[in-house]
């Protein structure tokens, strides 16, 4: 079983998340340049004690510069990187035009590969992420973690150009022990393979550094 977790979810009995049958888990981290979930380090530390793989998340805030946005989420997260790669949530323009958007996560995601040395994912929807962006090509590169909420489905809806999904956030209401009220529940996508590992991690540096340069 796969959780995400933050402040929401108050104190985590992380022993109890284990024995309950969840093996991995993301859990947030930062948003924008400032902001660090008040519960981040005691959740990355005391699920790692539990034995729960861990990956971070970073809410992206569109209108805040994308190279300090990813400075700070990997400064907050530090030298304990996790066992999953970083992921960056976009779900909001903050007033932002979808040309503006694109191209401030797209340097987002590159500075986060650059200063960590792999590949980050990307968590949204089908709806959001077609509704804030220009509906890029590039997205072929990058492993998705996609939220639908859906007893009807099977598997989620693909944002445009998104060829596959590792994660499924399929509820926001699910029980575990070990946690107080509601938490999301997700599904991992185990044909896909190792999100970290696969061929779309390779891509040209000098294009990369040109990306970063456009908004630096």
């Amino acid at each position: 079983m796969i959780i995400d977790v933050s402040h929401y979810q108050s104190i985590i009995s992380w022993p109890l998340v284990k024995l309950d049958g969840v093996d991995k888990c993301y859990i947030k981290a930062a948003e924008g340049n400032t902001f660090v979930d008040s519960r981040f380090r005691s959740n990355w530390q005391n699920a790692r004690l539990a034995g729960v793989q861990r990956g971070s998340y970073h809410f992206f805030r569109a209108n805040v510069s994308p190279l300090n946005q990813a400075r700070h989420f990997v400064n907050t997260v530090g030298v304990d990187l996790g066992e999953l790669p970083l992921a960056l949530d976009v779900e909001t323009n903050d007033g932002i035009g979808t040309f503006q958007l694109t191209t401030n996560v797209r340097a987002c995601l590159f500075e986060i590969e650059r200063l960590v040395g792999r590949k980050p994912i990307i968590y949204s929807s089908k709806t959001r992420w077609n509704a804030l962006t220009t509906r890029p090509t590039w997205v072929v590169e990058y492993s998705w973690w996609l939220a639908q909420y859906s007893s009807l489905v099977s598997s989620p809806a693909l944002p445009a150009n998104v060829t596959t999904w590792w994660l499924w956030q399929y509820t926001s209401s699910g029980r575990v022990r070990g946690i107080s009220g509601d938490v999301d529940l997700n599904r991992e996508n185990t044909d896909m393979g190792d999100p970290i590992l696969t061929p779309q991690q390779m891509r040209i540096a000098g294009h990369a550094e040109a990306i970063i340069a456009e908004v630096a």
